[in-house]
């Protein structure tokens, strides 16, 4: 199952945080937030034990943590200066 790990009975979501989230930043996914390790991964407890469940988690929270990535790269590239809205024409 991709984006899991098992520890002892307990699942854990484990992935490589996409390109705008460093390490040491707070990504909020859902109900929890989950900060990006030194090694650049966000770990967390899934806290079951079904694997099914746990696949299906996981794939949500993959899901979150790629939006949360795009939210930062769009607010990034705004631009600084308001956007200039097009004159009237007077006739």
């Amino acid at each position: 199952m991709p984006y899991t790990e098992r520890k002892g009975s307990v699942y854990w979501f484990r992935r490589r945080a996409p390109e705008p989230l460093k390490p040491g930043s707070m990504a909020f996914l859902d109900s929890i937030e989950a900060k990006v390790g030194k090694n650049g991964y966000v770990r967390f407890s899934l806290r079951t034990s079904d694997h099914r469940e746990a696949a299906r988690e996981a794939r949500k929270y993959a899901h979150l943590l790629d939006q949360a990535a795009e939210r930062i790269r769009e607010v990034r590239a705004k631009p600084s200066s308001p956007p200039q809205l097009p004159r009237a024409c007077s006739q």
